[in-house]
């Protein structure tokens, strides 16, 4: 159903669904790891991005789940983040829809679970009330409703290789339902032959061992990350603008010494009527003028802030956009704008921030460079 060109930039992503919409959270694709959330809007066949605050650096289907009793995705971020003490921790992470879009901190994971999570083997299943994560000897099952976990021998990884789940050959149909609280796999030969299935009550096994149930979350305070969206973009650009810096300064020098070994080796012309000129204009005053159109606007701007009505205003859009196509086009403008911006200043022009009076009000505050205030 997408006609989105951008194939493959959620791999390992998270899908769910919220208020009859598909959602897709997280992954990677275009050499970029992320935790962007994306919504399939039906009407174009396109992926529209929703915009959330303070979000995870990447989170992936293995180390995320949807509890959609409470409207929420929780997710383990990943790379572990520094806790205030010093020490990196796996911090648990959660997003609830449909309020201010802003991740929170939820704790870190129960340290004993360290050995568990060592490996990169380990296959997940979501389920309503549970999510249950596959290891080589053991299922951990989590409790969605109170962040509880238990060990069971119930399934491990020689299981689901023993039916080809986790085969490679593309001659299989592997189907996968989790109803009542089972996990149901059927694996299909495409090529003709008797189909395999087998089913596993995560449910029960959880409750025969909940006397034992730890959990999941403990406390733990961790230094937030600040950095932006859309900083985060143009610092995954830096490596690649220093080391082309450096490529350019090497040339620069290199011509200049050429330069002026020519120029010695050749006669200097001597009229006294005609001086060199000198110019004075500093080459950074000349940015701003150089500037795109759109980032022009928001420097001409007098008011140094301004909400999303007034925003919708500078950007013209149209009465027939949706909600989420102007918030789409409203996060690719002041992304579009910030890293223009940062090129010349190193820094961003359009901060976003909460209304302190209203919560729910975003509000854009303008910060020139003092070069360029």
């Amino acid at each position: 159903m997408s006609k989105s060109h951008n194939v493959g930039f959620n791999n390992g992503c998270k899908l769910l669904f919220w208020n009859d919409r598909c959602y897709a959270a997280g992954g990677h694709g275009f050499w970029q790891w992320h935790s962007k959330l994306v919504e399939f809007v039906e009407a174009t066949g396109e992926w529209d991005l929703q915009p959330t605050e303070h979000d995870p650096h990447h989170i992936t289907n293995v180390s995320t789940w949807w509890n959609g009793e409470t409207s929420k995705l929780v997710a383990i971020e990943l790379p572990d983040s520094r806790t205030l003490e010093g020490t990196m921790a796996p911090a648990v992470r959660s997003l609830e829809f449909g309020t201010d879009w802003t991740w929170s901190w939820d704790g870190r994971v129960n340290p004993a679970l360290s050995t568990h999570f060592s490996t990169n083997s380990l296959v997940p299943f979501d389920l309503k009330h549970y999510f249950a994560w596959v290891g080589l000897h053991k299922t951990l099952i989590l409790d969605k409703r109170d962040m509880s976990y238990v060990f069971s021998d119930i399934l491990n990884l020689r299981a689901l290789d023993d039916v080809g789940f986790r085969s490679l050959s593309k001659s299989l149909y592997r189907h996968i339902t989790t109803k009542n609280g089972e996990v149901q796999l059927r694996i299909i030969p495409s090529a003709g032959g008797e189909a395999v299935e087998r089913t596993w009550d995560i449910r029960k096994a959880f409750q025969e061992s909940s006397s034992q149930a730890l959990s999941f979350v403990v406390p733990a305070e961790f230094s937030e990350d600040t950095v932006r969206p859309e900083e985060r973009v143009a610092a995954s650009w830096s490596p690649w603008l220093l080391a082309l810096g450096l490529l350019a300064l090497v040339l620069f020098a290199t011509g200049f010494l050429f330069g002026q070994k020519r120029g010695n080796a050749l006669p200097q012309p001597q009229s006294p009527d005609v001086k060199p000129s000198i110019t004075t204009e500093d080459p950074k005053s000349r940015g701003p003028h150089q500037m795109s159109d759109l980032t022009r606007q928001f420097l001409d701007l007098k008011s140094p802030s301004f909400d999303t009505a007034e925003l919708n205003q500078l950007l013209a859009f149209t009465e027939d956009l949706s909600e989420e196509t102007r918030r789409a086009r409203r996060a690719q403008a002041v992304r579009k704008v910030n890293q223009e911006y940062e090129l010349w200043y190193n820094q961003p022009l359009i901060i976003r921030t909460k209304d302190t009076l209203d919560r729910r009000r975003t509000i854009y505050l303008i910060q020139r460079h003092s070069d360029n205030a």
